[in-house]
């Protein structure tokens, strides 16, 4: 009608979950950088060294919350599942994804993309020492081979995505009883299972390269054998998953946000100009 004036455009409200065990060392520092403007949910597996004081103390506006169970992937169910925004992010607590990337997967949501996620690599640059990154491109190159996908780093753990994408994803719930260490999704395999369970939902996914530490970031030891074991384990269930259920819809391309270079797989990744 004319003359009739358009509502404002409510900007989304953005949650940041950040999963700890004994992180009091880095919690401050990090929840420090993190946008004010956000919501911060600390989801704590027992920390015994004062992390979520550390993490009030830091941010005092920050919420705490108990994890229900075992392993960092129930971590991050339980913040996900107490966090209120309209835009969910993971964020790991030792500062491998630095807080000031957090924009950029925001951002990429806003331009049509419904899951954001996290590459540390990009042309010419490794993170973390050569170990880790043979490693990491290992378990990106057998992703791509196994299920069809072209996650350069499958195991950053910044991701967002859109509160309405979640209930899609198929993800444990973190509140049953007992807790099964055994579930796929609870451990350290979580970022494999929410990244494929994405792509198997037809979401529009953008990567986004060249993700840097926090300044204050140190490498920690190479994960245990036992995790990365975990992680490939998680990697051939969910292909056997996906072939069960999803078969044909597996074949179709994903419907793409816009203005970018989309692999032949359907991950959009943004380029270093972006």
């Amino acid at each position: 009608m004319h003359g009739q004036e358009e509502s404002p455009r409510v900007a989304p409200t953005v949650s940041v979950v950040v999963p700890t065990l004994n992180e009091s060392h880095n919690i401050g520092r990090l929840l420090a950088a993190v946008d004010p403007s956000y919501e911060v949910v600390v989801s704590d597996g027992g920390s015994v060294d004062g992390t979520p004081e550390a993490a009030h103390a830091a941010r005092p506006s920050c919420r705490v919350v108990r994890q229900s169970g075992r392993g960092r992937g129930n971590s991050l169910l339980t913040g996900l599942r107490s966090a209120t925004g309209d835009v969910l992010v993971t964020l790991d607590a030792d500062g491998s994804a630095g807080p000031h990337e957090v924009p950029r997967a925001v951002a990429a949501l806003a331009s049509g993309a419904d899951l954001a996620k996290g590459s540390r690599i990009r042309a010419h640059r490794t993170f973390g020492g050569t170990g880790r990154t043979l490693a990491d491109l290992v378990l990106a190159s057998t992703a791509a081979a196994l299920l069809g996908t072209a996650f350069a780093d499958i195991c950053c753990g910044l991701t967002a995505m859109r509160r309405s994408v979640l209930p899609r994803l198929g993800l444990p719930d973190d509140r049953r009883r007992p807790t099964d260490p055994s579930v796929l999704g609870d451990g350290v395999e979580f970022d494999v299972v929410l990244a494929f369970r994405a792509v198997d939902a037809g979401l529009s996914i953008q990567e986004i390269p060249g993700v840097q530490n926090a300044q204050w970031y140190e490498c920690r030891a190479d994960p245990a054998f036992s995790d990365r074991a975990r992680i490939l384990r998680a990697l051939l269930l969910e292909r056997r998953r996906a072939a069960r259920v999803h078969r044909a819809r597996l074949a179709l391309p994903l419907r793409t946000a816009p203005a970018g270079r989309l692999s032949a797989t359907g991950v959009r990744r943004m380029t270093d100009g972006d």
